[in-house]
């Protein structure tokens, strides 16, 4: 067998797979690996995405159908775990309460120095009320603009909203410290988020993103690590042959 055909693509994917190394991103000032995003949600009552309404049960997804008025199975939607910023979803003041559970897959959030973890919403949110649960814990979070190094305010545009796309959106924050929910200094946090949403105004309570502002690579289960390094071995013989 010629073991250099063999092994070539294991090693590749054992490469990508050790690949820990992360680009920086950064909204505003708020700066963050661009792995960093909360990537998996799920839920529980009405969220809309500025052109569809979903309704959510846990992991269980619908869609409503205008042709047929119902309800359909749907996809988990992406809008407040994709890397745009003009994309959200939303509870509105006739569909609130709104509850969703973030989760990140490819990196842990730290408890570090400062803030640790920032959601990002469209639309002014000083009227409106978002809770977040971990740990047991529930605090409130304090809106706030966000503005770049410079003290230039930051918006978002190509925002759908009702059969139109909006410009100059109003982008608002709002952060966490993990000290606040019972997590020592270096602590990683390893359960979803669950975020309570109410829309108490005419603005909707829109959530864009959260992304972890400390955070560290989600480590490799002991198994896979222990196949990856036999694999890179059993290359340097091929190699040396």
């Amino acid at each position: 067998m010629d073991m250099q055909k063999f092994l070539k693509p294991l090693l590749l994917i054992s490469g990508c797979l050790l690949a820990t190394q992360a680009s920086a991103a950064s909204i505003g000032t708020y700066t963050f690996a661009d792995n960093a995003i909360a990537d998996q949600i799920s839920g529980t009552g009405q969220a809309y995405n500025g052109t569809d309404w979903y309704s959510a049960s846990g992991n269980t997804w619908q869609v409503y159908d205008s042709t047929s008025a119902s309800w359909v199975a749907s996809a988990t939607p992406g809008d407040a775990t994709d890397t745009s910023g003009s994309t959200f979803l939303a509870a509105t003041q006739s569909s609130s309460p709104l509850s969703l559970n973030l989760g990140f897959s490819q990196t842990s959030a730290v408890n570090g120095a400062g803030s640790d973890i920032a959601f990002f919403f469209l639309f002014d949110q000083s009227t409106n009320i978002a809770d977040i649960t971990i740990n047991g814990i529930t605090q409130s979070l304090t809106f706030s603009n966000v503005f770049d190094n410079n003290g230039t305010q930051q918006v978002a545009n190509n925002v759908a909203w009702n059969g139109a796309t909006l410009s100059n959106v109003q982008l608002m924050a709002g952060v966490i410290n993990l000290d606040d929910f019972g997590f020592a200094l270096g602590d990683t946090l390893n359960e979803s988020i669950t975020l309570d949403l109410t829309s108490t105004g005419n603005n909707a309570m829109a959530l864009s993103m959260a992304a972890a502002l400390n955070s560290s690579p989600v480590p490799l289960p002991a198994p896979l690590l222990l196949l990856l390094s036999g694999l890179a071995g059993l290359g340097l013989i091929a190699r040396r042959k």
